[in-house]
């Protein structure tokens, strides 16, 4: 468990034998929110990801265009811009 701790990515190291087999993804989930709250990003972006409910689609953004925002805007509409760490604008 010591690698997971200290690994820049904890959610892409195999947890030791037995663990690896018995647990499933989000068991795993929840020992990377433990040993490192820091990483939860990644860990909650490979859990989506992994799901076929959902996959990768929920992960990355959507393409964006602001010459087609702007065109399809209105002065009554405002365009209202959220941005998060690490979002390239």
């Amino acid at each position: 468990f010591k690698v997971i701790s200290e690994h820049d990515t904890p959610h892409e190291v195999e947890l030791p034998a037995p663990w690896n087999t018995k647990l499933d993804l989000f068991q795993k989930m929840i020992i990377v929110k433990v040993m490192r709250p820091d990483k939860m990003t990644g860990t909650i972006q490979n859990f989506v990801m992994h799901q076929k409910e959902t996959g990768k689609a929920f992960v990355e953004p959507p393409n964006f265009s602001l010459v087609k925002s702007f065109s399809a805007s209105r002065p009554q509409t405002p365009m209202v811009f959220v941005l998060s760490v690490g979002a390239d604008p």
